[in-house]
C-alpha cells in the first residue's frame, strides 16, 4: 500500500472497528488541535489511504489524538471521486 502509517498503538487504543470491506473500515481522527477529519479510511488495520474530500493529507499523522468510528462511518462507502493518499 502508498498511504500513511497511524502507529499500531493508537489505533489498538480506540478500536477495532468495524470493517466495510475485508480489512478496511471508515473512521473519524481527531486531531490535538481540536479539528477533527471525518470519513478517513483505514486499511490493515493502520494504513491510512484516504480522508472524503481531501486530496492530500491536510496534518501530519503526529497530530492524531484519537480515532473513532460512529453509526454515520458505518454506512459510508468510498467511491472514484476519493482520492488515495501516496506516502
Amino acid at each position: 500500500m502508498n498511504g500513511f502509517e497511524i502507529p499500531l498503538k493508537l489505533v489498538e487504543a480506540f478500536g477495532p472497528f468495524e470493517e466495510f470491506k475485508q480489512d478496511a473500515s471508515i473512521v473519524n481522527l481527531h486531531l490535538k488541535d481540536g479539528r477533527t477529519f471525518k470519513n478517513a479510511l483505514l486499511v490493515y488495520p493502520n494504513e491510512l489511504l484516504a480522508i472524503e474530500n481531501q486530496t492530500t493529507l491536510p496534518f501530519a499523522i503526529e497530530e492524531i489524538e484519537s480515532i473513532e468510528q460512529t453509526p454515520e462511518n458505518l454506512r459510508v462507502r468510498t467511491t472514484s471521486k476519493w482520492s488515495f493518499f501516496t506516502a
